[in-house]
């Protein structure tokens, strides 16, 4: 269905990482989902549906070439609210950008258009790069914020539900509030999904050990992971006497009894026994907090909550520097990213 789109984008698959060439393909499809819906109806929770005849060369041509009607539809407020956020939008201009100079497209793009789209691309860079040194929350930030009581309470209604019926799908929502609270392991990000549970203790990938022996004996290895080349292996051990790690036995004794291997798995009946991956992570987590709080809320934005709640009056330069190497991120990225100040 989308074998246009692959042609275009194919002259730098090998330069890219597999996750970035898979968000920028469904950006591109966002957008074209954008350009198809009427103006009036941009807002609405609903974008009119892709068909087949759409992934056509010129259309995807289009979406750089009619860049100023694009630019309307992203830059469109509802009750004086933007429909969306600058750093969804960086990451659409991003896609275009890559897309450019394809061959496929790149005699079909006229130039005042090209310009366009740089100038725009600066504008919400520029935009983004203030707010972030001027740390404060974006207005989906504010409206979605979670303060520690209410990540507790989550918990809290999480265990009494696991604990009147032993669903599988209460017990992985529950593990990953346990896991993004950060008290045991500092918030990653979407790293858990596609992840496997293993009983080798030195092999590929991401994984969750577990001593085939000793079933207490358990510890996160991430091998594949956005900062992986500066980090290298990192490993993240789960205590024993922790109600985590009695959750996670309970979790791979799930996971034997319906003879599969993977960590987090799709919910639904027909994805059930599917593993999770990073963007239908999001997506869970999302529906997660949405169904209990009514927030919708990130892995970054959980990150981010983590931080911002530390006492930094407390913790020295030492200790946060340490919290961000757990966290694999720089300290810069720590203090001017991840942290947040009261608007």
């Amino acid at each position: 269905m989308d074998t246009e789109l692959d042609n275009v984008m194919d002259y730098q698959k090998d330069k890219v990482k597999p996750s970035s060439y898979k968000l920028y393909k469904q950006s591109l499809k966002k957008l074209l989902e954008i350009q198809k819906t009427p103006h009036k109806s941009i807002g609405s929770n609903t974008l009119v549906e892709l068909e087949e005849s759409d992934y056509t060369i010129n259309n995807i041509a289009s979406l750089i070439n009619n860049f100023s009607d694009l630019k309307d539809k992203l830059t469109k407020k509802v009750d004086k609210k933007a429909v969306y956020e600058n750093n969804t939008i960086k990451n659409y201009l991003s896609a275009l950008n890559f897309i450019k100079q394809s061959p496929v497209i790149e005699k079909l793009l006229k130039e005042d258009a090209l310009a366009l789209l740089y100038e725009f691309f600066g504008i919400i860079k520029d935009k983004i790069k203030k707010n972030t040194l001027s740390n404060e929350k974006s207005v989906k930030e504010e409206e979605n914020w979670l303060s520690p009581e209410e990540l507790d309470k989550i918990e809290k209604k999480l265990k009494k539900e696991y604990k009147q019926n032993k669903n599988k799908d209460t017990l992985q929502k529950l593990i990953l509030v346990i896991l993004y609270k950060g008290k045991i392991i500092r918030p990653l990000r979407n790293d858990y999904a596609g992840m496997y549970i293993s009983n080798d203790d030195d092999t590929d990938g991401n994984y969750l050990y577990i001593d085939e022996e000793d079933h207490t004996k358990k510890y996160f290895v991430l091998n594949d992971y956005k900062t992986q080349r500066h980090y290298g292996k990192k490993k993240y051990t789960i205590p024993k006497r922790s109600v985590l790690n009695r959750l996670l036995t309970d979790l791979y004794e799930f996971r034997v009894e319906d003879g599969v291997t993977h960590f987090l798995e799709n919910p639904g009946i027909k994805k059930e026994l599917t593993s999770m991956s990073k963007n239908n992570l999001t997506k869970y987590l999302q529906n997660l907090f949405n169904s209990y709080l009514n927030k919708k809320v990130s892995t970054s934005m959980l990150r981010s909550i983590y931080i911002s709640n530390l006492d930094f009056n407390k913790l020295s330069t030492g200790k946060l520097k340490k919290i961000s190497k757990d966290m694999t991120h720089s300290f810069d990225t720590q203090q001017t990213d991840y942290k947040k100040l009261e608007s």
